[in-house]
């Protein structure tokens, strides 16, 4: 009887069946491999949104509020009216502001605010009072561009 040695080679067929395993286990691994790197892609896509929407949803109460203290003095209808941003905002943003008719004493003022070139509106429904100041009545946020 012979002793095989340690160092002995493999046997064909389990060569074989050893290469298939390694070429398996390296197919699972590039599958892995980029699973990860897609996942990785999303989150980073989702996180850089999120901040524009973020910058966005500001100066979208920004323009609110600008809307409220300006309903009084306009005269309808109003082009829109761009608005000044910070100087580190400015070249990467836009806030615009313009003002239509509703029904008697109200008005409805459209803010479109844009980031990085994605664009949100808001519809904000303002309402004389009886001491002739405006109030915000109802808002509406239009979809993401």
């Amino acid at each position: 009887m012979r002793m095989r040695s340690k160092n002995a080679m493999l046997q064909p067929g389990r060569r074989a069946m050893a290469t298939t395993v390694v070429v398996g286990m390296l197919g699972l691994i590039a599958a892995a491999a980029l699973a990860l790197t897609v996942l990785v892609a999303t989150e980073i896509r989702r996180t850089r949104d999120a901040r524009v929407h973020a910058q966005q949803r500001q100066l979208l109460l920004a323009g609110a509020a600008e809307a409220q203290q300006r309903a009084a003095s306009v005269t309808l209808p109003v082009q829109e009216i761009p608005l000044p941003l910070p100087a580190a905002l400015a070249p990467r943003a836009a806030l615009t502001l313009a003002f239509s008719p509703a029904e008697k004493g109200t008005r409805t003022a459209t803010i479109k605010a844009t980031v990085d070139g994605q664009t949100m509106r808001q519809f904000v429904t303002l309402a004389e009072s009886p001491t002739h100041t405006w109030r915000i009545t109802a808002a509406k946020l239009e979809g993401m561009q």
